[in-house]
């Protein structure tokens, strides 16, 4: 089975440590996804995908987007509503959008870091890539574009 949402990986929650998250809560875009990598724009207020260090959507970062239980599931947060963003703290454990590995398989402990494809993480192939961000806890399978990912 392919995995394309987080409740594919076990349930909507996008934290999955134990223990209490530092949230902040930004204003949703209309475009950004629970477990999407946002930063802020500026100019509005709002979340904005972020591509930090490899593309030109934006080079800010504040978290990752949390579930919003008000909203179906891997829905884009509504332009103006107010929604949870984690604040990643290293060594816990989340689960992103991550784009697809592209008919290969990511093994776990894989590396990751931004993406060109705004707001969504990438594997690369060594550990010292700029915007790294952490490895993977688990295989992700041709096809999936959510994985776990623990966060250095």
């Amino acid at each position: 089975m392919v995995n394309t949402k987080p409740s594919d990986l076990g349930s909507r929650k996008i934290a999955m440590s134990p223990g209490t998250e530092k949230i902040e809560t930004l204003l949703g875009d209309g475009v950004s996804k629970p477990g999407d990598v946002v930063g802020i724009d500026v100019a509005t207020g709002r979340m904005v995908p972020t591509d930090i260090g490899v593309g030109t959507t934006s080079e800010t970062f504040k978290g990752i987007v949390d579930d919003n239980p008000l909203l179906a599931e891997d829905t884009a947060i509504t332009a103006g509503l107010p929604s949870p963003v984690i604040i990643p703290q290293s060594g816990r454990d989340y689960r992103l959008n991550i784009t697809d590995p592209g008919g290969a398989t990511h093994i776990q402990g894989w590396n990751i870091a931004f993406s060109a494809d705004a707001g969504k993480c990438a594997g690369v192939a060594t550990a010292n890539t700029a915007g790294a961000t952490g490895n993977l806890i688990s295989a992700m399978a041709n096809g999936d574009t959510v994985g776990e990912v623990r966060w250095r």
